[in-house]
């Protein structure tokens, strides 16, 4: 039988003039309950409520040769995986293809596992018909101004906007990845006239940003059918795809109000062979 998401419906609104955003996530597997305890504690003394997300996980998928029909071996399979061949993912109630393209590393099953955990909840907003929702993933702190920060950010964020990313990471040497703020990194982004709240990712004038990270963001109705019909094809690690994408309104916030915690992601656990997990950038002697 295959397995059926279950959610914690408690919806959630912010009531701020700009923007109302109708419910928050937080997706996590269910072999990680201590990951779950520490963000309901965080999120509870926040006052924010939110919808728990059972992750899909990479090690129950079924990936499939689309040529051959072969079923391959989740946890070798990034090992194994056929350059420029097209393979099936299939969780049981979502299926997409995934290519390796020429020499790129090829994707985990714990990647997959992620795109297709933010990929259903693209499926259940629209479902829903949520304006806007927010997403979190289990691995994140937040900084005790959190709520406030969050809340400027929305009023400042144009009224076209696809997704709001609250903190990205950028490969500061593409040897040492960092999860920054664009605050350390401003000229990664292209900065907005008068708004000190927000800069713009992929914009036309300095080309594609480097950066990555799918663990906190923001997306409408609209961003996430963008997303959904884009992802329909997965090439890259799903936060690099959506963030490549030159058809969707993509901005991040600029003063940083949570980050990764210390720990090996799960992804990294279940295959990708390097961590990109720090925080330990500074700028005028304080984290960034």
């Amino acid at each position: 039988m295959p397995r059926v998401i279950v959610l914690i419906c408690v919806l959630f609104c912010f009531k701020i003039d700009a923007l109302i955003y109708d419910a928050v996530y937080v997706i996590n597997l269910d072999r990680n309950p201590e990951r779950m305890h520490k963000m309901q504690k965080q999120l509870y003394q926040l006052g924010i409520k939110f919808i728990r997300f059972r992750a899909v996980d990479g090690y129950n998928l079924k990936i499939i040769n689309a040529e051959t029909g072969k079923i391959e071996n989740n946890k070798s399979f990034h090992k194994v995986c056929n350059k420029d061949d097209e393979y099936w993912i299939h969780c049981g109630y979502m299926s997409i293809k995934y290519r390796r393209i020429g020499n790129r590393r090829a994707l985990c099953c714990g990647e997959f596992g992620c795109a297709l955990s933010h990929l259903s909840i693209m499926k259940d907003i629209i479902k829903h018909n949520y304006r806007s929702a927010i997403i979190f993933e289990d691995d994140i702190s937040f900084e005790n101004d959190f709520k406030t920060t969050l809340e400027a950010t929305l009023k400042n964020t144009p009224n076209n906007v696809d997704i709001l990313f609250l903190d990205v990471g950028i490969p500061y040497d593409y040897s040492s990845p960092y999860f920054v703020s664009p605050k350390a990194l401003l000229r990664f982004f292209e900065q907005i006239p008068n708004n000190t709240h927000i800069v713009k990712l992929n914009s036309e004038n300095n080309g594609n940003v480097s950066s990555f990270g799918a663990y906190a963001y923001v997306i409408t109705y609209n961003g996430a059918k963008k997303v959904l019909e884009s992802s329909k094809l997965l090439e890259f690690p799903i936060d690099v795809q959506i963030m490549a994408n030159k058809n969707l309104f993509q901005y991040v916030a600029r003063k940083k109000m949570l980050y990764v915690a210390d720990e090996k992601s799960e992804i990294h656990i279940m295959g990708r062979g390097f961590s990109t997990t720090r925080n330990d950038f500074l700028v005028d002697g304080k984290r960034q």
